[in-house]
């Protein structure tokens, strides 16, 4: 058990560079691993270049997101499902309630807390993707996968437009609290205390 609690972390510890230049290879057309499966299983009409179509780039950038961030939500899960009282559980088993009945009326509630926290972290983490974007697609195919922070850092550092960059700086820090304050007012509602 605590092996696979270990090996869904490890993605977590791989920096954002690392991780992009690792699953670049693997989305590779020629040599990566993705398409050398297609072709293995015979399936070589299904071989793409993900990272180059424009319909299938911004999936496969989320794809190297949620494999690296997986591991850190999981453990706020986790925390919070063993934070759950097993003396209450147990009375509601006693009581007859199912298990599913006892999920939804008593574990649900009680580790909505997890959920608050962990939509609010991806919220966050999602609009301030750079690394990824900047090693695996550069922003492309065309302007695709590019994201706020991206823009941010390309117009202000490449193109020499500090002022435009910092406008774009303020308007994603006003974005982000926006979404987090709707999305706390939201969750803050369904959170239940023991």
């Amino acid at each position: 058990l605590n092996f696979f609690r270990s090996a869904f972390y490890v993605p977590v510890l791989i920096s954002g560079i690392v991780s992009g230049f690792i699953w670049k290879i693997m989305y590779n057309y020629n040599f990566g691993a993705i398409n050398s499966i297609f072709r293995s299983i015979g399936m070589g009409e299904a071989c793409q270049d993900w990272l180059g179509n424009p319909k299938l780039a911004l999936i496969m950038v989320g794809v190297v997101l949620i494999w690296k961030g997986a591991g850190y939500y999981m453990i706020i899960y986790l925390a919070s499902l063993q934070s759950v009282p097993t003396d209450v559980v147990e009375a509601a088993a006693i009581d007859g309630a199912s298990p599913i009945q006892r999920f939804k009326a008593i574990t649900l509630p009680l580790i909505s807390g997890a959920f608050t926290i962990n939509l609010t972290l991806s919220l966050i983490n999602g609009l301030k993707v750079f690394d990824q974007i900047s090693v695996m697609t550069d922003g492309g195919p065309g302007f695709t996968t590019e994201t706020i922070v991206y823009l941010l850092y390309k117009v202000g550092f490449n193109e020499g437009r500090q002022g435009f960059g910092t406008a774009v700086g303020i308007v994603l820090l006003f974005i982000i609290l926006i979404l987090n304050a709707v999305q706390q007012s939201i969750l803050k509602r369904r959170e239940v205390q023991l």
